[in-house]
């Protein structure tokens, strides 16, 4: 039952591996634990011997989305700023006599 607990423990992200370790499993006895599976005294632990796998997660962003990411951050400044300074020209333009000589300045 405890082993059941730890288990459902483990697997539902309630407790971690290292915390498994500090308690004082082994890297054996907590990979039995993952499995389900004991060993039976003697028998070697099950190893694949096929090609692995790499499966890229969402927090490891690739080199050409990060550089993509910049570019359109610079081009949303770029436009910010060419917005800002058409507003403040047309603020310019709306404006006469003295308003218009400072805000020139």
């Amino acid at each position: 039952m405890q082993r059941k607990a730890l288990r459902d423990q483990l697997l539902s992200g309630r407790t971690s591996v290292d915390a498994l370790r500090k308690q004082g499993m082994t890297d054996d006895q907590i990979r039995e634990l993952i499995t389900g599976n004991r060993l039976l005294p003697g028998e070697q632990p099950w190893t694949y011997e096929g090609a692995r796998i790499t499966v890229k997660t969402g927090s490891e962003p690739d080199l050409q989305a990060l550089k993509r990411a910049a570019e359109i951050r610079k081009q949303q400044l770029d436009v910010e700023r060419e917005s800002a300074r058409a507003l403040e020209e047309a603020r310019r333009r709306g404006l006469t006599g003295f308003a218009r000589d400072v805000a020139e300045v």
